[in-house]
Formats: structure tokens, sequence, C-alpha cells
């Protein structure tokens, strides 16, 4: 069996890890962009404002800013768009001076109604904006609309229906921060606040399936059933109050504070849209560290990205899949251009030319000059 010459074959190992080595650094393109992206949104999963910044900075476009702000005044919701154009500002997405014309207008022409919306939400409770959230709030920090809404769960109580366990705990809540609030000359509004702005949403249905099921397990938690059921047969005030569990309200007001902290940061309407996406009071916290990041265009952000602007999802598998394949390309990289050196090293050294001595003649080294 004939075998190929030692120096064809060093010559071929060395041509097919120099193939095998560019062919790696062509796909290069392929694997390194989505893999860098996939490992920066990994590490940003507990900063949900870097974690917006890295989604915004692909799908953020003019042409998107541009439709959002043409359907948002069609819808409008003028809220919405002046929070677009404040994100597109942020972001340094141009706008045209005619959609930021509509905008401001459509901006100004809201006096009317924020003193329309003050009244409702003083009277009702119903928060749809920051106008109505501060009717609510002012029935609320006298008491009156948690005592309107527990008389409602009240009726409810007496006419056989279930009552709900949210707003009435929310609002039993409510009156014990209220009592704080005044106590410490304000230093509990935010609490008092978050909680307004919760239980506006609990009643109009405003919360996602799984927010709701979370809040009402704190409710639960923070609520004494059978005293509340007491109170509210009897009315009384005081057993109102009394039905609070004071070591079960803590996470409430945590949750209440980062709510008014999105509020105070973003608007009501932000706050609307950060309920209905959140899936837990965890969610919630995520989106006021966004509003202090984002303000004005916290709205826009929420908007444009989803529940995806305050956690990873369903996709981390597939980041992570993609930051492996980053990992495993440069290491392979890495050993085919070690391997091509060695085998190129070896196929290129020149061969050594040996020289023999005549029969009965000696070799003779030459004497280096003195």
């Amino acid at each position: 069996m004939i075998h190929p010459p030692a120096p064809l074959i060093r010559r071929f190992r060395a041509l097919a890890l120099l193939v095998t080595f560019v062919g790696l650094l062509a796909a290069a393109p392929q694997v390194l962009p989505p893999a860098i992206v996939a490992a920066r949104l990994v590490a940003a999963a507990d900063d949900p404002a870097r974690l917006a910044d890295l989604r915004l900075s692909e799908d953020l476009t003019a042409d998107r800013v541009a439709a959002e702000i043409d359907a948002a005044l069609a819808d409008g919701d003028d809220d919405l768009a002046a929070s677009l154009l404040a994100l597109a500002d942020d972001r340094a997405v141009p706008v045209d001076a005619g959609r930021r014309a509509a905008v401001l207008a459509a901006s100004a022409g809201g006096v009317l109604r924020t003193a329309r919306s003050f009244a409702v939400g003083a009277a009702t409770g119903a928060v749809d904006d920051g106008a109505s959230l501060a009717g609510a709030l002012a029935g609320d920090l006298v008491g009156i609309g948690d005592v309107r809404d527990l008389g409602r769960e009240g009726w409810k109580l007496l006419d056989g229906q279930e009552p709900d366990v949210l707003v009435a705990g929310l609002s039993a809540a409510g009156l014990a921060v209220t009592a704080a609030t005044w106590s410490s000359l304000g230093a509990a509004t935010p609490a008092r606040a978050g909680l307004t702005v919760l239980k506006a949403a609990a009643r109009a249905g405003r919360l996602s399936a799984n927010l709701a099921a979370d809040l009402a397990r704190l409710a639960r938690r923070a609520v004494d059933p059978a005293t509340l059921g007491r109170a509210l047969r009897s009315g009384d005030r005081a057993a109102l109050k009394a039905a609070t569990r004071a070591d079960g309200v803590a996470p409430m007001l945590a949750l209440a504070r980062d709510v008014a902290r999105l509020n105070g940061r973003a608007g009501a309407a932000a706050v609307a849209d950060a309920l209905k996406v959140a899936d837990d009071a965890a969610d919630l916290s995520r989106a006021a560290r966004l509003a202090d990041r984002f303000g004005d265009g916290t709205r826009a952000t929420l908007k444009i990205l989803g529940r995806s602007a305050l956690v990873i999802g369903r996709g981390l598998d597939g980041l992570i899949a993609w930051v492996a394949a980053g990992i495993g390309w440069a290491l392979t990289l890495a050993s085919a251009s070690a391997a091509t050196g060695r085998a190129l090293a070896r196929a290129t050294r020149p061969r050594r030319r040996t020289r023999t001595a005549a029969p009965g003649s000696r070799l003779v080294r030459p004497v280096a000059a003195a």
C-alpha cells in the first residue's frame, strides 16, 4: 500500500485548517452581533431602564414614532402623543414639524377636560388622568372615598353578593394611611396616592389577571376578613380601621409608594398602562424604575415595547442560546487559529538537506578563521 509523502499530508492538513479558520471568520457577522445584543440584554435583566434602552435602540424608528403619534391623535389620546414626542426627543429620533405642532396643539386644548376630570375623580373615585387622580385623592385624604368604597362592598355583602376583597382591602388600608398622612403632616401622602390609584384601577377592572390575583393575596394579608365583615355590616368607621392588620399592610404600602412614584414621574395614564402589563408587585416596582429614567416618555416606552420594557420574558432561553453560540464561536476560532498557525509552520518549514561522504573519504568540517 502506497502512502502519500509526509510533507504532502502536512500541507493538506494545513489547507483544511485554513479553510475552517476562514469559514469561522466569515460567520462572524451572522453570529457576533446577535450574540453581543443578547449578552447585553441578559446583563440588563434586573435593570428595566437599561433593558428598555437596549430594546428601543432597535424598535424606535422615525417611521414607528410617526405612525404611533398619528394613531394617538386619531384616538384623541393627546397624553400618549405627547409622551411619544418626549421619547422621540430623548432618543434623538426626528419628528416632522407638522406632527410636532399637532401634538402641542392637542395638549394645549385640555383645560376644560382637566376641570371635568377632577370633579369626576372626586365624586366617583375613577382615575383616568392626573386631574381625576387629584380629585379622587382629595376625597380619599378626608376618608370620604374609602368609606364610600367600603360602603359599596358592604351593600354587596348585604345583598348576598361576594364583595371585592381587593377593593375592600385597599380601602381599609387607605383609612389607616389617611390618619397617618394627617398626623405626619403629609409624609404618608405618596402611599395614600398609590392606594387611591390601585383602588380605582381594581374597581374599573384595569389590572392584568395575574396582577389582580397578586394584589388580592396581599389584600387578604392586610385585612382581617372577620373584622372587616362586621365593620361592613355596622358601618362603624373605627371598626373599619381596626380591620387592618398592621403587619400585613407594609408590603401593600411599599407597592403603593412604587405606584405613586410612577404616577409622579410619568402620570396617571402611564400607571394605567403599566397595570395592564404588570404581572405582580415586582413588575410595578420595575415600572417605577423605568419612569425614573424615561419620565414623560414612560408611557410611550410601554406602548412601543409592552411588557418587554420591564422584563426579558419568554425570550430568555433564546437570548442565552445566542450568548452560548457567541462563546462557542469565539472558543472555536481561538482553537482553529492556534491549530492553523502550527500546521502552516510545519507545512512551510524548509527541508533539511543531509550530505553523505564518498566511500573511503572523511567529511572534514571547515575550520573557522582565527
